[in-house]
């Protein structure tokens, strides 16, 4: 039976890492917009590389944690999802 519920937990992790990638992107891309009208077309490619790189960073951990938590995924899904509210978020399109 363990079995079974294992690969529905990776799954729900597999969601929350999603919809928390989601999040922030849309998150930076505001910023990024709000910003990038004030600069040169120079600047504002460098601010979209910048925010990118960053956001791979800051969320690398979050994901690598998922990957470590494999028999308490419950409790770390809870916590991501109460965190970032991401009951709100909506689920992503599937990446292509």
């Amino acid at each position: 039976m363990d079995d079974l519920r294992e690969p529905s937990a990776e799954m729900a992790a597999a969601a929350t890492i999603q919809k928390l990638e989601h999040a922030w992107e849309q998150l930076r891309r505001e910023e990024v917009r709000r910003y990038g009208k004030k600069l040169t077309p120079e600047e504002a490619m460098l601010l979209e590389e910048m925010t990118k790189s960053l956001l791979q960073k800051v969320l690398r951990q979050p994901v690598q944690q998922a990957a470590g938590h494999r028999g308490e995924t419950g409790a770390w899904i809870n916590s991501l999802t109460e965190l970032f509210d991401l009951e709100k978020q909506p689920a992503p399109l599937a990446r292509r």
